[in-house]
């Protein structure tokens, strides 16, 4: 009997504040990108700022020209030296983000299906005090896995001007090389870890030491207890949904991958239907106006600059010294009202006009009798 490699300890303390590491594990073609970008936007969307590291993505940078599966057999050193090289260069950047960029979440996605691999991971988040969350997608069904291949992989920069047939060829040739060494995280000598596994793209999962705000998050997605709204969104083929322009932001925001910072500036006009169509890893949208006239309601993002803030005079405190902070700026010009042109929303926005008394709200006494002095 083989015997199995020594139990690996939990990663770090797990401290609220912490940023997390997501890391993908799995063999090619299991759904770990797709899985790493909508976990991401939906983070995102919820207020959490992530970021996917796709190491596929730095090994394209390093070697311009994919020739074959070969790149990939375990025996290349070369090669594995040039794949560790592209992933110890995303943990670079992954520390960048999370600690010089205010970002909590990062989203390591790549194979890592080497306990090696893993450890060095480990011992990367254990250094720098990030908490670490694993994802495996395990899939055996090979109808999935070729449908994948030809959803995903065809399109690949890799197979750029490849037929198809040689394409699926040489994409399952390389899932060969990378059983060769998987090692898949194991209840018993990875029972430290925080882990959830996805077993034939969710017929069922197996979640481990789930902690924290984060992990709990990422969890609640994965096994698709969405809210409600997008869960029935997610799980419909053709829907049609009529609502505000502020619920649709929301759900724009939700599949294009906007921030909430993006999220109030999105552009929804009025009577016009926008469709969206699910493509490999996000959507594409499509603008059906219906020739209604209507006035423009959208507001582009306020752009603060010394000097102006919203058309406003201002000068910073700083500029205006200690004694500019008890003196007010200058008022809006007229005709303006926090960078508010006329010309927008199709209306005038000139001088209030005099007010007049509204004979429909006529009252009797328009005055109040002066109070006595005390």
């Amino acid at each position: 009997m083989e015997e199995k490699s020594a139990k690996i300890p939990a990663t770090v303390p797990q401290f609220t504040n912490c940023p997390t590491m997501v890391i993908m594990v799995g063999l090619p073609a299991r759904g770990k990108t797709y899985i790493s970008r909508k976990l991401t936007r939906y983070l995102n969307w919820i207020g959490t700022p992530t970021r996917v590291f796709n190491v596929g993505q730095y090994r394209r940078e390093a070697v311009q020209s994919y020739k074959s599966y070969e790149f990939f057999r375990h025996d290349n050193e070369e090669a594995m030296h040039i794949r560790r090289q592209c992933a110890l260069a995303a943990l670079q950047d992954v520390r960048a983000y999370l600690s010089s960029e205010e970002g909590q979440v990062a989203v390591f996605d790549a194979t890592n299906t080497t306990r090696e691999r893993r450890a060095l991971i480990l011992q990367f988040a254990r250094e720098n005090g990030y908490k670490v969350l694993f994802v495996e997608s395990i899939c055996d069904d090979p109808a999935i896995i070729e449908e994948n291949i030809k959803q995903v992989k065809l399109s690949s920069p890799d197979y750029k001007g490849c037929a198809p047939e040689e394409v699926v060829a040489d994409f399952l040739q390389r899932i060969e090389c990378y059983k060769a060494t998987y090692e898949p995280l194991d209840e018993q000598l990875d029972s430290g870890l925080s882990y959830i596994k996805i077993f034939d793209v969710g017929v069922r999962y197996l979640a481990n030491r789930v902690q924290g705000h984060v992990q709990s998050r990422t969890v609640y997605y994965l096994v698709q207890r969405l809210e409600p709204v997008i869960m029935e969104l997610e799980r419909q083929e053709n829907v049609l949904v009529i609502c505000h322009q502020a619920v649709m932001r929301c759900l724009l925001a939700y599949f294009l991958d906007k921030s909430a910072e993006e999220l109030p500036y999105l552009r929804c006009p009025l009577h016009t239907v926008l469709k969206l169509t699910p493509v490999a890893y996000g959507c594409e949208v499509e603008s059906i106006f219906l020739n209604v006239e209507a006035v423009n309601t959208h507001r582009e993002k306020p752009q603060v600059r010394e000097g102006r803030i919203w058309g406003i005079n201002y000068c910073p405190p700083a500029a205006r010294g200690m004694q500019g902070l008890l003196t007010a700026p200058p008022p809006p010009t007229v005709g303006t009202r926090f960078g508010i042109k006329k010309s927008d929303f199709g209306v005038s926005r000139g001088p209030p006009p005099p007010q007049t008394q509204n004979p429909l709200c006529h009252r009797t006494s328009t005055s109040a009798a002066p109070r006595p002095k005390p």
